[in-house]
Parts: C-alpha cells; sequence; structure tokens
C-alpha cells in the first residue's frame, strides 16, 4: 500500500481494511520518511514500512514473512475460541455474539447455526451441513426450519435483513458467510 493516494489517504486505507478484516497482510511502500507516519502506520495494523526507493528482493522478502506471519496466525485462529468475523465478534466458549459492539441474544440452535457458518467463511455450506451441525447427524431436518433460524439471526445481526451481506442465501444449495 502506497500512503501517497490519489483519491483517499493510505493511513484511512489501513484503518478501513483492519476494521472488517485482521488477517490481510498490509506492507506499506512510502517515499513518506516522517518516523511518525511510520508509527502511525504501523499502530493502525500495516504489518511492515518499506521505504522507496526499495530493493525489491527484500521486498519479496518482507512479502514472505508477512504472509508467513499470517499464515501461522490464521492457523492459530482456527483453533481460537473467539472468532473475529466482519462486525461481528463470536465467543464460542461464552457463546456469546456481539454485532458492532452491542451484544445479540441468540438461542442454542441460532448461536450453533451461525458459529458453523462463521468458522467457514466465503464457502457455499449446504443445507445438510448446516444442519448436521447444528442438530446432529441423527435428526432428519426439514430445510423449512433451517430457513426460519437463519432468518431469525439475520433479524439480530444484520444491518438489514431484507438485504442481507453477511449471510447471503445459495438458491437450491445452502447459505455463505460473508463478513
Amino acid at each position: 500500500l502506497d500512503l501517497g493516494l490519489p483519491d483517499i489517504d493510505g493511513i484511512e486505507v489501513i484503518r478501513q481494511v483492519r476494521s472488517i478484516d485482521q488477517r490481510t497482510p498490509i506492507i506499506i511502500l512510502s517515499a513518506q520518511l516522517e518516523l511518525d507516519t511510520k508509527i502511525r502506520a504501523l499502530d493502525l495494523g500495516a504489518d511492515d514500512y518499506v521505504e522507496k526507493p526499495f530493493n525489491m528482493p527484500e521486498l519479496l522478502a518482507r512479502v514472505r514473512v508477512a504472509i508467513r506471519r499470517h499464515s501461522h496466525a490464521a492457523d492459530s485462529a482456527h483453533d481460537s475460541t473467539v472468532i473475529h468475523a466482519g462486525p461481528l465478534t463470536i465467543d464460542l466458549d461464552r457463546r456469546t455474539v456481539l454485532a458492532s459492539g452491542t451484544e445479540v441474544e441468540l438461542t442454542r440452535t441460532q448461536f450453533d447455526v451461525l458459529a458453523y457458518l462463521a468458522r467457514h467463511p466465503h464457502r457455499v455450506l449446504t443445507h445438510r451441513a448446516i444442519t448436521t451441525s447444528a442438530w446432529g447427524a441423527d435428526h432428519d431436518v426439514d430445510p423449512t426450519n433451517l430457513r426460519v433460524v437463519i432468518s431469525n439471526i439475520r433479524k439480530r445481526i444484520e444491518p438489514d435483513p431484507s438485504h442481507p451481506t453477511l449471510i447471503r442465501t445459495v438458491v437450491g444449495i445452502g447459505y455463505t458467510f460473508d463478513p
């Protein structure tokens, strides 16, 4: 990311990216050499700061380090008991959900469905996979029940439940969670 963008301040880009995603590596490439600018960028979530002009082999090494660091963090996060997904924070141990910082009340089944979706972001999950995770493999659940559960979750976590952006329907297959 170059801090000297024509339309938006690079510092603001870091702020916006980090507000929705902690996993994407951000490396600053900038001619701005002021120490305060470097510190601000790093404090807001940049992983590294490379001054222009830069040496390409060094930049590539720094990219490899950032990818390794974030890959390791993603592996650790998969085992984590807290899932940060866009505006949601889902604490699996406490069975709590925060939507934009506000606690959301969910039933046991609603929580189980949301947690399963959040553990598999950006993947299309079948009705069967979701119902098996929430109700168990030995229960044959009518897809209508799952639609009702998803609808109730959307009412609690979506900014506009009539136009869902977090939990999207994949017609005839299931749902996808896109934080």
